[in-house]
């Protein structure tokens, strides 16, 4: 992947994951396209500020920032400026009390 160049203005979508060790990456948060899916595929890697990152874990995101690539990486990692939630995420136990207020 490019390594010049660096820095462009970039746009990705995806379900944002934390990234549990041992598994490696150049962040501790990456987009994927489907978080139920047996075998995910990684759309980038998101770097920016953790505890915001983390109560977003697991929702739908729209993200914007500045593309690098890691040398041997074949996602780019973003420096997230901008974050749209597209899709929130439903925990279980609002699902039930939704389940239990229907008719």
């Amino acid at each position: 992947m490019p390594l010049k160049g660096q820095g462009n203005p970039a746009q990705y979508e995806g379900y944002l994951e934390k990234i549990d060790w041992p598994t490696r990456g150049p962040t501790s948060y990456r987009l994927v396209t489907d978080l139920r899916a047996s075998t995910k595929e990684v759309v980038c890697f998101a770097m920016g500020n953790n505890e915001q990152l983390a109560r977003l874990q697991g929702n739908k995101l729209s993200v914007r920032g500045k593309e690098y690539w890691v040398k041997g990486g074949k996602q780019p990692v973003v420096v997230l400026d901008r974050i749209i939630v597209r899709e929130r995420r439903v925990e279980s136990s609002r699902l039930s009390e939704r389940r239990d207020r229907a008719p």
